[in-house]
């Protein structure tokens, strides 16, 4: 079977490009880290990320990373034409007691596609053997190992291969085409009530200082410091100060994963 490899120093997102653009018919197959909205390559950049996910059209997508399937599968296949993405919605995990029963249940469906099957008979086929690889584990007493296969078989999709397709949410992906390239991973990582909360903080300051203007109005020097303006002062503040340590815990998170 013909293949193009690119390892190493060709696995960044120009030569990817190039490939999938000169090779309409091949199939992505990608072993290495990944994130909720990108592949990563070399130097752990990204190689596919919701920028460029449109060069997944018409190709069919074999993962072996993490977390890719949450978005980046979803965006491909339901906005991409990408026919068919191969992932995982949750990390990846594996213990090393166990690295042939792994190799197995991670390579499974791909050899089963090649065989001939459909995804979908590849997704339910390697379930099973994920499932009986668990069971087997833990009868052997590595009890460590059966939780990560089982938790590999719960978080595997695959979008056209019978899973079903997640609704991503379009106030994350309107944050990500609006945050800096450096920041838009934040808008997959931040929970709903820190973004909840987020909102409400700049809303509440909003309502707040169109009363107090609206207040100014009726009093007889607007422009002297009330107690108020040092109050939206600390808010402010506090809104700032509490934002930066939530990137900064982003940043850590990511750094120790």
């Amino acid at each position: 079977m013909p293949f193009l490899d690119l390892a190493d120093a060709d696995a960044v997102k120009g030569e990817v490009a190039e490939a999938l653009q000169k090779h309409p018919d091949a199939m992505l197959v990608h072993y290495d880290h990944g994130d909720t909205t990108e592949l990563l390559g070399d130097n752990a950049e990204p190689v596919i990320d919701l920028a460029n996910v449109n060069l997944l059209s018409g190709h069919e997508c074999y993962n072996m990373n993490c977390l890719s399937g949450k978005v980046l599968g979803a965006v491909a296949h339901n906005e991409h034409g990408c026919p068919a993405y191969w992932g995982y919605v949750e990390v990846v995990s594996f213990t090393t007691d166990a690295l042939e029963e792994f190799k197995t249940a991670l390579n499974y469906g791909f050899y089963k596609r090649f065989e001939g099957l459909s995804w979908e008979e590849c997704v339910s086929t390697t379930k099973k053997v994920m499932q009986q690889l668990a069971n087997q584990l833990a009868t052997e007493g590595k009890l460590i190992a059966s939780v990560a296969m089982t938790s590999n078989m719960n978080a595997l999709v695959c979008y056209n291969g019978g899973s079903e397709q997640p609704q991503v949410c379009p106030f994350r992906l309107l944050l990500h085409k609006m945050l800096p390239q450096k920041f838009k991973k934040y808008a997959w990582k931040l929970s709903r009530k820190a973004a909840l909360a987020m909102m409400l903080q700049p809303a509440g300051i909003g309502f707040a200082v169109h009363d107090f203007v609206v207040e100014c109005q009726h009093i007889s020097n607007p422009y002297r410091i009330h107690g108020f303006w040092w109050g939206m002062i600390m808010i402010i503040a506090g809104l700032f100060l509490w934002t930066w340590e939530i990137v900064n815990w982003l940043n850590l998170k990511r750094r120790i994963c």
